[in-house]
């Protein structure tokens, strides 16, 4: 192994740093009548605009899709290089440190954007990282340490 490979395999090198799981379904189980309705409502909706039995994956496939962060659990990991999200079996996201312009606190959690000024792209361009019930502190000690180091 030379110098040259030991370099690079250091600076490739990835350390998680944190990570912590949501799911709003289970801390937020209140809600669940309201999903309900939504799903109740969309069928309904959908079976007499398309009275086909077939017809109705659609629907069902959309709304869970857009209610995949409240159904699924949420997957967070922070890395010297990178944030991960991951939510149920087909949403998965990263970003990397050095692509992260801006941070803004929220009372839920921190969003990282790629964008330096506020925009209504913000909610493709970016991650929010909830909090769990007792990490807040830590996620934004975390978050603000990584931002800086690669600022």
């Amino acid at each position: 192994m030379t110098l040259m490979n030991v370099v690079e395999e250091k600076e490739t090198s990835e350390e998680v740093i944190l990570t912590w799981r949501i799911h709003r379904l289970r801390d937020e189980p209140q809600k669940i009548g309201l999903v309900a309705l939504g799903y109740g409502l969309a069928f309904a909706f959908w079976r007499l605009a398309f009275p086909y039995p077939l017809g109705l994956f659609l629907p069902m496939i959309a709304l869970t899709g857009a209610m995949a962060e409240y159904l699924f659990p949420v997957d967070y990991k922070l890395t010297n290089k990178k944030v991960y999200c991951s939510c149920g079996p087909a949403i998965k996201l990263e970003l990397l440190w050095s692509d992260i312009r801006r941070a803004t606190r929220g009372r839920d959690g921190v969003y990282l954007s790629t964008l330096k000024i506020p925009s209504r792209l913000d909610s493709f361009r970016g991650i929010r990282l909830r909090f769990a019930q007792d990490n807040e502190v830590l996620v934004r000690e975390t978050v603000k340490k990584l931002w800086s180091q690669t600022s």
